[in-house]
């Protein structure tokens, strides 16, 4: 029982010390970016995505950073992880952890809320993946939470679009949730868009489950923005338009 206690104690250590690097192992022309990285969104920027594909390259397995929401962990958030990157590159004594890289299947990711992966920095001891997935959901609850507290309308970000498929948004008013839900079908052959209102549900503020990846307008373009072509049969300018702007012209499709 002894060895066993101790060969698994070498393998966590592996798993949390194996994937540092120095970041002067990342190249001159993403480094001089680093002032454009650590913004509050998980959802990485060009930037961001960028210098995370260089740090864990020996580690990602066909894993690519690029628009791709991303938990931080232990260490901080986003901004922290980040603003040790940028004190480690201008003094190298200061203390470095790049982490270690949690990459999550479609199961994990819809239980997180949305996540594609997560990375731990910071931590002396071994998370399994399903402890991170519960912590992100509730960081996602608390982030959706601060937006809604200012009567901001938010978008469900994963929205799968192809030729048909659902479009939600999300609002806080007088202590409960709004969930506005529509479905959408694509027609492209005669260039057009088909949209029905599929109502309005309720949920009290202890009832989190249903919350998931919401964001803001900026966030769901970032987030979206391969499938641009695709939003253009709603509207020319969809991805560019605020959330209350985008429920009205799905009820404007729906009446047509």
């Amino acid at each position: 029982m002894r060895h066993l206690m101790i060969l698994m104690s070498f393998f966590v250590s592996v798993n949390l010390f194996g994937q540092i690097r120095a970041n002067n192992d990342v190249p001159e022309e993403i480094l001089d970016h680093l002032d454009k990285m650590g913004d509050s969104s998980p959802m990485l920027n060009s930037y961001e995505s960028a210098f995370l594909n260089a740090v864990f390259k020996d580690f990602l397995n066909g894993f690519d950073f690029t628009d791709k929401v991303v938990g931080f962990l232990q260490g901080g958030d986003k901004a922290r992880y980040f603003d040790m990157q940028r004190k480690h590159l201008t003094d190298k004594i200061s203390p470095l952890d790049n982490g270690t890289l949690y990459i999550f299947d479609e199961t994990q990711k819809k239980e997180s809320g949305g996540y594609d992966a997560a990375i731990l920095f910071w931590s002396k001891s071994f998370l399994p993946k399903d402890k991170l997935v519960k912590k992100l959901r509730k960081t996602w609850k608390y982030k959706s939470n601060s937006y809604l507290a200012k009567n901001e309308t938010l978008i469900r970000l994963y929205a799968k679009i192809i030729t048909s498929g659902t479009l939600e948004f999300l609002r806080y008013e007088d202590g409960c949730y709004h969930l506005l839900v529509y479905t959408y079908r694509l027609d492209k052959k005669n260039n057009i868009a088909y949209c029905t209102f599929r109502g309005e549900k309720q949920y009290k503020e202890d009832e989190d489950s249903n919350l998931g990846c919401w964001g803001t307008s900026s966030e769901f373009k970032q987030f979206n923005k391969s499938n641009d072509p695709y939003f253009r049969y709603f509207s020319e300018d969809f991805l560019e338009l605020s959330n209350e702007e985008k429920i009205k012209v799905l009820d404007k499709i729906s009446k047509r």
